[in-house]
C-alpha cells in the first residue's frame, strides 16, 4: 500500500513537470500566442509616489488608462503614469493617475477626450475614453501576461538568432481588456529550458508573478547590414573626399537564406535610430576611390555581440544601360554615337564631388563626359584615361545624373599614329625588300656574266673542234 502511494506521487510529479517545465516544439502549424488568465496584483514596489513626477520629463513617461464611467469623480483613479527605464523599454514604476491631476478634467459626457498633465515645467497629453456602465473595479488589475523576445513578426512570433545566449525580452502585464498595464523585463530564468542551438520554431512556458504564458520563438541565422538611410536596396556610394561624419545609415537584419527580404530595420541597437558613419572613418580612406567591405562588432541587446557588414564605395558610381537609365527623348538626342557607357550619380549635394569612371580604355584615350538636364545634354568636358582606364570627374550639385561618356574626337589619334607608324615602317620595309631584291638580282646577273666570260674560251675551242671534225669527214 505504501509502495502504491509512492508510485502515485512520482507519476503525479512527472506529469506536472512535463506539462509545465518541458517546452513544446512546433508541429508545423502557425499557432497564435495565447495567455493564461490568472488574477494577480501589481507588486507594491512598482507603485511610486506622485512626487516623483517633479524629476521626470515627457520622454520618461507613458500612460495606461482604463475606460472611465461617465460622471466619475476627479478624485478617483483612472489609470497609471508609467515611468520608463532609460531605453524606454521596461516600466520602472507606476504612479496612480487621478482626474484632478489633469487640466480641466471633465467626465460629464461620453466619448474620447484629451487632457494635459502638467508637471514641473512640462506637459503631456493623456487620452481617455468615457463610456456608460463600465465596471472600473478591473482598472489596473492584472489579468494575464504576454511574452516576446527579440524581433516580432506579424503573427506575434518572437525571432532570435541561433546560437545566441538569451539576453532579454519583454513581458506585458495585461488587464481584462488586453491593454498593457506595464512592461517587465523577460529574463532567462523566466523561460524553462531555453535552447537556441537549432533553427526553427520552438515553444516555451514562461512564468511571471503567478501568471503563465507561452512564448513562441523562431530561431534564424541573420546578417546585420548597414545601409543608406531609409534605403535597404542600395550600398553606400560616396564621392572622393566625403566627410563620413555627416553621413547617416540604418541597420537592417536579413535572414541569411533570404538576403533580398529584410526582416526589419533595427533602430537603436547599439546606436541611435539613424547612425552617423564616423565609426567607419578609421576603416576607410575617403581621399581615394575604391570599394571597402567593412565588418565591425555591435552589442545587440537581444542577441549579444553581432558582426555588422557594410559595403562602401568611394567615387565609383553605378554603371547602367542606356535603356535602363535614359528616357526615350534622351536616347534619341545622344550627342555622339560612340557611347562607352552611362552611369548613375546621385543628384544635388549627394553627387557633388569627384567621381571615378572606369572607361575600360587604354591609357591616354580621350573621352567626352555629358549629363542630361532639362531635356538637353550638357558637356562636362574632355578627359584622358589613366593607366587603369579610369577618369576622374568633379561635379557640382547642379550637374545632375545620368552621366554619359562617349569616345572623344581624338579618341583614335594614338591608335592611328600607331597604325601610321606601322604603315611607314612597312613602307620602309617594302623599299628595303625591293632594294634588296634588286641588289640580289643584279648580283645574280653579274655572277652569270662572269661565269659566261669564264666559259667562253672553252665554248669556242669546243666549237672549233666540231668544225674540224666535220671538215675532215667531208675530205674523206
Amino acid at each position: 500500500m505504501k509502495l502504491k502511494k509512492i508510485l502515485c506521487f512520482v507519476m503525479s510529479f512527472i506529469y506536472m513537470m512535463t506539462s509545465i517545465v518541458l517546452p513544446a516544439y512546433a508541429n508545423g502549424n502557425d499557432e497564435e500566442l495565447f495567455t493564461e488568465s490568472v488574477k494577480g496584483e501589481i507588486p507594491q514596489e512598482l507603485i511610486w509616489d506622485k512626487k516623483e513626477l517633479d524629476r521626470l520629463t515627457p520622454s520618461d513617461i507613458s500612460f495606461y488608462t482604463y475606460p472611465v464611467a461617465v460622471g466619475t469623480s476627479s478624485e478617483k483613479q483612472i489609470g497609471y503614469i508609467r515611468i520608463e527605464d532609460e531605453n524606454n523599454r521596461y516600466t520602472q514604476g507606476l504612479i496612480l493617475l487621478t482626474g484632478d491631476m489633469l487640466d480641466n478634467f471633465d467626465s460629464s459626457s461620453k466619448g474620447k477626450k484629451s487632457f494635459n498633465l502638467s508637471f514641473g515645467v512640462w506637459q503631456s497629453t493623456v487620452e481617455i475614453e468615457f463610456i456608460e456602465n463600465v465596471d472600473m473595479k478591473n482598472l489596473g488589475k492584472p489579468n494575464s501576461i504576454k511574452a516576446c523576445a527579440g524581433f516580432k513578426d506579424s503573427k506575434g512570433i518572437s525571432m532570435l538568432s541561433i546560437g545566441s545566449k538569451f539576453h532579454s525580452g519583454e513581458i506585458d502585464i495585461l488587464d481584462d481588456l488586453g491593454n498593457t498595464i506595464y512592461r517587465a523585463e523577460l529574463k532567462e530564468k523566466d523561460i524553462l529550458n531555453f535552447d537556441s542551438s537549432e533553427r526553427g520554431v520552438k515553444k516555451y512556458s514562461v512564468s511571471y508573478n503567478g501568471f503563465t504564458t507561452e512564448l513562441v520563438v523562431e530561431f534564424h541565422q541573420w546578417i546585420y547590414t548597414l545601409k543608406p538611410i531609409w534605403n535597404e536596396e542600395n550600398d553606400f556610394v560616396f564621392p572622393v573626399g566625403t566627410d563620413l561624419t555627416k553621413q547617416r545609415a540604418d541597420l537592417f537584419v536579413y535572414d541569411i537564406d533570404d538576403n533580398n527580404h529584410p526582416l526589419g530595420m533595427l533602430p537603436g541597437i547599439g546606436f541611435t535610430s539613424s547612425i552617423y558613419l564616423d565609426n567607419l572613418m578609421d576603416m576607410i580612406d575617403t581621399s581615394k576611390a575604391g570599394t571597402y567591405q567593412i565588418k565591425f562588432k555591435i552589442d545587440d541587446a537581444d542577441n549579444g555581440i553581432q558582426t555588422v557588414n557594410a559595403k562602401v564605395t568611394i567615387g565609383m558610381p553605378k554603371r547602367s544601360t542606356i535603356e535602363e537609365l535614359l528616357s526615350k527623348e534622351a536616347q534619341s538626342t545622344i550627342p555622339c554615337e560612340d557611347v562607352l557607357g552611362v552611369w548613375e550619380v546621385p543628384s544635388g549635394e549627394a553627387g557633388a564631388g569627384t567621381w571615378v569612371f572606369d572607361t575600360e580604355l587604354t591609357k591616354s584615350s580621350k573621352v567626352d563626359v555629358w549629363t542630361y538636364h532639362n531635356g538637353e545634354w550638357l558637356s562636362i568636358g574632355s578627359y584622358s584615361a589613366d593607366d587603369k582606364g579610369c577618369i576622374s570627374v568633379t561635379f557640382s550639385a547642379d550637374q545632375l545624373s545620368p552621366v554619359l561618356i562617349t569616345k572623344g574626337m581624338n579618341q583614335d589619334a594614338s591608335s592611328n599614329q600607331e597604325i601610321s607608324n606601322n604603315s611607314n615602317e612597312n613602307r620602309v620595309n617594302e623599299k628595303n625588300v625591293i632594294k634588296n631584291t634588286g641588289e640580289q638580282t643584279n648580283n645574280h646577273h653579274n655572277t652569270l656574266i662572269i661565269i659566261l666570260i669564264g666559259l667562253a674560251p672553252v665554248i669556242i675551242m669546243l666549237s672549233l673542234k666540231k668544225v674540224r671534225v666535220r671538215t675532215d669527214l667531208k675530205i674523206k
